[in-house]
């Protein structure tokens, strides 16, 4: 039988957004289906520490170190450069001994770029982007931004309070970077069609650049009976057409939430039988504000669990995600598993699981009009609700069920080794 390959994973955390749920979550399946496998994080969330599956473990950075790091970093404007990377991670014995090393948040100020990059000459190293940082400047996404072909530098973006930068060295920051993939040996595996065009079209055809649709558990992530999801929740079964606003934080400017309050309060005081809203996630609260007559406001704040999210997601009719800029959003992919159409901003990868008026709608990003006229489209059809339900469902059973995710995922680490093993 062939043996299964040891990975360490390395990420800023174990738990919080979706991307962090979904790494942790793919180290358990993959633990469960027999490989190696460890988690090293910057920081370990958890209830409590010890409550962290043992396969988790946290980096062993110096308080000096982090000091160090954080000072040249402010002095200089040159982040996720000055960790000694390789000390770190080769300091522990699970991750000397992995035979492949997978990095994911790649901008989570624990790990040095350059440095990855000379190590990728000795071990297989996979990078997982989720954004387009590792080809920029800085920022996370363009948000229509031109300076990137320009090799950045003026950089519009310089106070946005994550990654966070102190000085605009956006143009070595740039070089610093490019230079370092394309000197590297890394395998970069993206997950949608958006990022792989992206990347190959800044680094070129001779990097190696894979892409693989990650996944959720459609065995969780399922349509069920409203009034049961609503009593496991602990709140009254809601018989007004629910619109949800979902993200890990609520008042994140980029994904655009806020923005729409005010416009679904006004379109609600003209819908027959109301409206009511969902709101879930870190600041949550603040929705509240808006609520009217016409506009009943509900709020549950941050969900760890996928079972309670997944009740969440039973309590709407629609998902709204008027995002900025995005990769290609797991809330996105839960909600259609659930059986919840989704109108979205026609962004990213967002089109990849979205066709517009078949599993929702894809919308004019910044057009906040065009959301709430597709919503009330949805309000006021219930045979084009019911089809789209049922067409999100199909969608994700076919193409984002997680543990094909894992199969694939696989073969994916067994390609690396071959690729690695031939060319030694």
């Amino acid at each position: 039988m062939k043996s299964k390959p040891s990975l360490a994973f390395f990420n800023a955390c174990n738990q919080g957004s979706g991307a962090e749920n979904l790494v942790s979550a793919t180290v358990s399946a993959l633990v469960k289906r027999g490989h190696e496998a460890s988690l090293h994080v910057r920081t370990i969330r958890q209830v409590a520490a010890k409550d962290a599956p043992s396969w988790v473990t946290q980096l062993p950075f110096p308080a000096s170190d982090r000091v160090v790091e954080r000072l040249l970093r402010q002095a200089t404007g040159y982040n996720d450069y000055f960790f000694r990377t390789g000390r770190h991670f080769l300091s522990q014995a699970a991750t000397r001994g992995a035979q492949i090393w997978h990095l994911h948040n790649l901008h989570g100020h624990y790990l040095s770029i350059p440095a990855l990059s000379r190590l990728s000459l000795v071990k297989p190293i996979v990078l997982s982007p989720v954004d387009e940082f590792l080809a920029t400047g800085y920022c996370t996404y363009r948000l229509g931004c031109g300076r990137l072909s320009l090799g950045c530098g003026e950089c519009p973006q310089i106070d946005t309070s994550y990654p966070k930068i102190s000085r605009d060295a956006t143009a070595a920051l740039f070089k610093i970077k490019h230079k370092a993939v394309l000197n590297s040996k890394f395998h970069i595996l993206v997950h949608t069609r958006y990022l792989e065009n992206f990347y190959r079209e800044n680094f070129g055809d001779g990097a190696r650049i894979s892409r693989l649709y990650y996944g959720v558990d459609v065995d969780i992530f399922k349509p069920v009976d409203r009034a049961i999801a609503a009593s496991r929740l602990g709140l009254q079964h809601s018989r007004r057409f629910v619109v949800g606003l979902m993200h890990s934080q609520i008042m994140e400017p980029r994904k655009g939430l806020v923005g729409l309050l005010e416009r679904l309060r006004a379109a609600a005081a003209s819908a027959p039988g109301g409206i009511e809203l969902l709101v879930v996630g870190g600041g949550s609260e603040a929705a509240k504000a808006f609520a009217t007559e016409g506009l009943t406001v509900t709020t549950i704040p941050y969900l760890a669990g996928e079972a309670p999210l997944a009740d969440a997601f039973n309590l709407c009719d629609v998902l709204l995600y008027p995002t900025k800029g995005d990769n290609l959003s797991l809330t996105t992919l839960c909600a259609l598993s659930c059986g919840v159409p989704v109108i979205s901003s026609a962004i990213g990868g967002q089109g990849e699981a979205i066709s517009d008026g078949v599993e929702g709608f894809l919308c004019t990003t910044g057009h906040l009009d065009e959301f709430i006229e597709r919503l009330m489209l949805l309000k006021g059809d219930d045979e084009l609700l019911k089809t789209m339900k049922a067409a999100a469902r199909a969608r994700a059973l076919k193409q984002f069920d997680f543990a094909s995710y894992i199969t694939n995922l696989q073969l994916f680490y067994d390609r690396v080794l071959a690729e690695t093993n031939h060319h030694e």
